[in-house]
């Protein structure tokens, strides 16, 4: 009886499908890897595309961000580059897609590989572009094509064919909603240039 419960125990761990990344993407643009502005910048939000990348329901992270979720035989994302192991931390996962923070200490300029381990099951690497920077354009639809998501200063959505778009006087601001634009790092270099001159 104690060798039955221990197979059975043992047996889902041993035949876990491993996790499979389809693609890596900016939530906001989502350009394909390959394609021209491609890239994840540091320190910014990726979501990763596949099967078999966490539980079949939504697991969302509370703040501060974990690089295991859940806890136990949770979902990590590991990010290779040059030999060094970075992990991520983790806004949600699911069986079809994971969200993660690409760490600011991963370099920019070389290719490096990011792969899901769940339940102790590795899954393939996939290959991306670490950038310094990579805006990517919120669109209406969440899919980053069609049109963009822009607001007015008191945050009201604005179109091509609404009264507050067609009568705004040339000088008024507007607000392209995105994501990631620079790295902390460059931020305070503008900061910094900003104040001695």
């Amino acid at each position: 009886m104690n060798k039955l419960l221990l197979s059975v125990l043992i047996a889902p761990t041993l035949f876990a499908a491993a996790p499979a990344i389809n693609s890596v993407q900016n939530p906001a643009s989502n350009i394909l890897s390959g394609l021209p502005n491609y890239g994840i910048a540091e320190g910014s939000l990726f979501i990763l595309y596949g099967t078999d990348l966490g539980p079949t329901s939504l697991v969302q992270a509370g703040i501060p961000l974990p690089t295991i979720l859940p806890a136990t035989n949770g979902v990590q994302v590991k990010i290779t580059q040059k030999g060094i192991v970075y992990n991520a931390p983790i806004l949600y996962v699911l069986n079809t897609q994971v969200a993660a923070v690409m760490p600011s200490n991963v370099p920019a300029g070389s290719t490096a590989t990011i792969q899901v381990i769940y339940n102790g099951v590795a899954g393939n690497s996939f290959p991306t572009s670490v950038v310094v920077s990579n805006f990517g354009i919120s669109t209406a639809n969440q899919s980053g094509g069609g049109r963009a998501v822009v607001t007015d200063a008191s945050y009201n959505v604005m179109t091509p064919t609404t009264q507050r778009f067609q009568a705004r006087p040339t000088r008024c601001g507007v607000l392209v909603w995105g994501q990631r634009i620079t790295t902390l790092a460059m931020q305070r270099k503008v900061l910094s240039r900003q104040s001695t001159s």
